[in-house]
């Protein structure tokens, strides 16, 4: 999500609507996970998970009931795995700001994927930010529409979790931006997450 300044209407009434479920130990693999991670006006943040068969793995973690999670996911556009695309044509256009963390995979010879970025909150500097990095070289590079004229670049070796690509750019009103992220396992494979802020 984002801050509670840039949720819909539509929105804010699907939290609204999440239910609590009680936690089980029943654990199913390869399929849809979700997280969502609120932040009070403290700064305390509280973390709840949602599966797409209501099981939790025994997390321990407070479980949302998926059926009530679906209205908030119907108007978010956050990217998982197997939805990136290797050509910038095919490309998703996704808003930054919006709380999401777009799912990447990293293989060893993993190619490039495309996004299409458009401000939330425009005319301000944004950060690009990856994070899980490690053993995976990770890099960001934003272009203008046409992926033709480079605008910056960030990347970085994965020597520790929290050594990931990055950059900051201001994004402009009106306009799309071309974004090529690279991960790729050197020493460890599994994902990392994107996130795009308003700074």
């Amino acid at each position: 999500m984002g801050r509670r300044e840039v949720l819909t209407g539509e929105q804010l009434a699907a939290l609204s609507g999440l239910k609590l479920i009680p936690s089980a130990d029943d654990c199913w693999t390869d399929i849809t996970e979700y997280s969502l991670v609120v932040v009070d006006a403290a700064g305390q943040e509280r973390e709840a998970m949602a599966r797409e068969d209501n099981s939790s793995c025994g997390s321990g973690r407070d479980v949302i009931d998926i059926e009530t999670l679906k209205p908030l996911l119907a108007t978010l556009e956050c990217e998982a795995t197997g939805f990136s695309s290797t050509e910038l044509s095919k490309a998703k256009t996704v808003h930054a700001d919006n709380g999401c963390q777009h799912a990447f995979f990293s293989y060893v010879d993993e190619p490039s994927k495309w996004l299409k970025v458009v401000a939330s909150r425009p005319d301000r500097s944004h950060t690009f930010q990856v994070s899980r990095c490690e053993g995976k070289t990770t890099g960001l590079a934003l272009f203008d529409e046409s992926g033709t004229v480079l605008l910056a670049r960030g990347s970085a070796e994965g020597t520790s979790s929290s050594d990931c690509a990055t950059l900051t750019h201001p994004l402009e009103a009106g306009r799309v931006y071309a974004l090529e992220v690279t991960s790729r396992a050197v020493t460890t494979g599994g994902h990392v997450y994107l996130e795009i802020r308003g700074d």
